[in-house]
């Protein structure tokens, strides 16, 4: 009996604060949707939210007395659950003020606020910040902003700015350097996102426990500089980008954009410039003479054993995934497949 009374004590203490938990997690989002130029005086009105439910009895529990509060007496079996209440009552009432605090100061301005946001940075328990939100939104209904607002201020972890360390190691990430025999440091980030759902963050840091991910800082200031010259005057260097020369490996230069864009999320244009950036051999004027020779390349004339040229650089793409540049220049080794010069 003594154990029965005991467990059903708990039950209770434990789904009282849960019902206050509930309240004032709501009663803070709808003062997060009114909140537009006086944060703090809604912030205490949410305190005075607050308050209300730590004194007036939820759905028909009875909040405890003062005449409650002192040393437990062994003949009362309900004293200790209510005290653990009041307990429970109290460190909601302390964390309730923190949300608010924190709210109001985000909200003060939440135009600038809203940019510290870090999307795929780790809420907790394997979710994202952003798997968060919409957690939140398909669970509970919660507005986009509401939710948003929610986990900014319930975890730290979510603003980029708590992240200093981080973001200067992820700065000197080296995309085009060598992870393993075979694989990229870019390509196995772009593994890790793509078999295990890693968030781009997550599988960087974890490619970057390899050294060789890692560039240095004068290498990584170095490779910025470049990227920005040629943004700067980007409608003029774009034509210099060679979309199917190789990049290395064999690997053609719009595959390192395509890896570029899908996985780490960049522009075309700034995975374009990363890319001629890292490699010489993906801008046009390192091969003029190739395009000088490509000028010359003819797709109807016969290759040999009843194929035209055109279709054995088909062929050549088809079978063994060459970039098509590469397969022209194969296909032009027979004399046949070269125009002569006009």
């Amino acid at each position: 009996a003594e154990d029965a009374a005991e467990d059903i004590a708990e039950d209770v203490a434990e789904d009282a604060a849960e019902d206050i938990v509930e309240d004032i997690v709501e009663d803070v989002a709808e003062i997060a949707t009114k909140v537009q130029t006086n944060p703090v005086a809604d912030a205490e009105s949410g305190h005075a939210m607050i308050q209300k439910y730590l004194r007036e009895p939820q759905q028909g529990k009875e909040r405890p007395s003062a005449q409650d509060e002192g040393e437990p007496k062994q003949e009362d079996e309900g004293v200790e659950s209510i005290l653990e209440q009041q307990n429970d009552a109290k460190t909601t009432n302390s964390i309730g003020n923190q949300v608010l605090s924190s709210t109001g100061r985000l909200l003060a301005n939440w135009e600038e606020s809203q940019e510290d946001f870090c999307y795929d940075c780790d809420w907790g328990q394997g979710q994202s910040c952003v798997n968060r939100i919409l957690y939140l939104m398909g669970k509970y209904k919660v507005e986009r902003d509401n939710a948003l607002r929610k986990v900014m201020t319930e975890s730290e972890r979510c603003l980029i700015s708590s992240h200093k360390e981080e973001n200067e190691k992820l700065s000197r990430f080296c995309f085009e350097c060598t992870w393993g025999p075979t694989l990229g440091c870019g390509q196995r980030v772009e593994y890790l996102v793509d078999t295990y759902g890693n968030s781009k963050r997550k599988a960087m840091l974890s490619a970057m426990e390899k050294p060789t991910c890692v560039m240095s800082e004068e290498r990584a200031m170095e490779m910025k500089q470049k990227i920005d010259t040629l943004l700067e005057d980007w409608d003029t260097m774009e034509w210099e980008y060679c979309a199917d020369c190789e990049s290395e490996s064999n690997i053609s230069c719009q595959a390192r954009v395509g890896c570029l864009r899908n996985a780490f999320e960049f522009p075309p244009d700034e995975a374009k410039a990363m890319t001629m950036a890292q490699y010489e051999s993906c801008r046009r004027s390192s091969h003029r003479d190739e395009e000088e020779k490509l000028k010359r390349f003819c797709a109807e004339c016969e290759w040999g054993m009843k194929q035209k040229c055109g279709a054995r650089v088909i062929y050549l793409v088809n079978k063994y995934h060459n970039p098509e540049r590469r397969a022209k220049l194969a296909a032009m080794e027979r004399p046949s497949c070269v125009r002569s010069e006009m």
